[in-house]
């Protein structure tokens, strides 16, 4: 055999090894995106569940923060004052006392 042809198929085996080599890292990746994309939707899904905008409580004392989309429990004091109708007896004064 001639050099160029010893040159010929010794660059031939190398190039094989590297595409191979290349294709198992693409095969890798794309099984990584894959699993990534399966993690996202995933995450997603959960937030969405917590974040849920149409989440109504109906359990007296607990409200939703809509700029935040966090649900925080009122204290019962306030809550009270709240809800209580300002009639001709009532004194607010009174209410904060109890706090």
């Amino acid at each position: 055999m001639s050099k160029l042809q010893l040159l010929n198929e010794f660059l031939r085996q190398r190039f094989t090894e590297i595409f191979g080599a290349v294709e198992k890292t693409i095969t890798e990746y794309k099984e990584e995106v894959s699993c990534s994309k399966e993690e996202i939707e995933r995450l997603q899904k959960l937030l969405d569940l917590a974040l849920k905008p149409d989440l109504k409580l109906h359990k007296a004392g607990w409200r939703r923060c809509a700029s935040l989309g966090q649900v925080s429990r009122l204290q019962p004091s306030k809550q009270l004052r709240q809800r209580a109708p300002a009639g001709p007896g009532a004194n607010p004064e009174d209410a904060a006392k109890d706090d």
